[in-house]
C-alpha cells in the first residue's frame, strides 16, 4: 500500500446530504459538466448505487457506502478508515483498498469528497 494514499485524510464536502428511512445516506451532487461521467461510472462501476440525473445527481449509498461517508471526516486517515472497515466487516483491508480508492476517486470526481485533504497535526 501506498503511504501517501494512507495518510490522508479524506472530508466530506457535499453539503446536500441526508439519512433515508433506511439509515443510509442520499447525497445531492449538483454538477451538470459531471453528469456524463457520472452516467458511465454508474453503469460500469456501482451497479448498486441508485443515481437519478438531470440538473444534479441523486446518490444513494448502501450500507458499505454510508459507512465509508460517515468516516470521511477529515480527520481519520485512509488506514484509520481502512482499519475501522476491516473489522467491521471482518474482510481483510488488501482486499478493501481498491474498490475504496476507487470509491473515494468516484466521490472526488463530483467534488463531493476532497480525498486530498490533510488535517493539521
Amino acid at each position: 500500500m501506498d503511504n501517501n494514499i494512507l495518510s490522508l485524510t479524506p472530508r466530506r464536502m457535499a453539503i446536500l446530504w441526508s439519512y433515508k428511512d433506511d439509515g443510509n445516506v442520499e447525497i445531492i451532487a449538483v454538477n451538470n459538466d459531471k453528469q456524463e461521467q457520472l452516467s458511465k461510472f454508474y453503469e460500469d462501476e456501482l451497479s448498486d448505487v441508485d443515481i437519478a440525473l438531470g440538473d444534479s445527481a441523486s446518490i444513494s449509498l448502501n450500507s458499505t457506502g454510508t459507512k465509508i461517508w460517515e468516516l470521511c471526516d477529515g480527520i481519520d486517515t485512509v488506514e484509520d478508515i481502512l482499519n475501522k472497515l476491516s473489522q467491521e466487516f471482518q474482510v481483510k483491508k488488501e482486499e478493501l483498498l481498491d474498490d475504496f480508492i476507487s470509491f473515494l476517486n468516484y466521490c472526488d470526481s463530483l467534488t463531493i469528497l476532497d480525498i486530498n485533504w490533510r488535517s493539521v497535526e
